[in-house]
């Protein structure tokens, strides 16, 4: 199921989920990127190593290429 943001927060609502300040700051209803945390870039071009490299490529980022096969 693809979910609309009025789904995102009917189940807010549902469920009772404390509301975040940062909903407020952010463009959208989803999860987190892949490069919202430490050590994305290994983590990811061991896991996805094509995800990785499109990633990196749109972010300007050069490869690690220790984690390139």
């Amino acid at each position: 199921m693809i979910w609309t943001n009025r789904d995102i927060w009917d189940y807010h609502k549902q469920e009772m989920i404390p509301y975040n300040p940062l909903y407020d700051i952010m463009d959208r209803n989803r999860c987190m990127t892949c490069t919202g945390f430490k050590k994305w870039r290994e983590v990811m071009a061991r896991a996805n190593p094509k995800l990785y490299a499109f990633i990196s490529k749109e972010m300007g980022h050069p490869l690690l290429d220790e984690h390139i096969p």
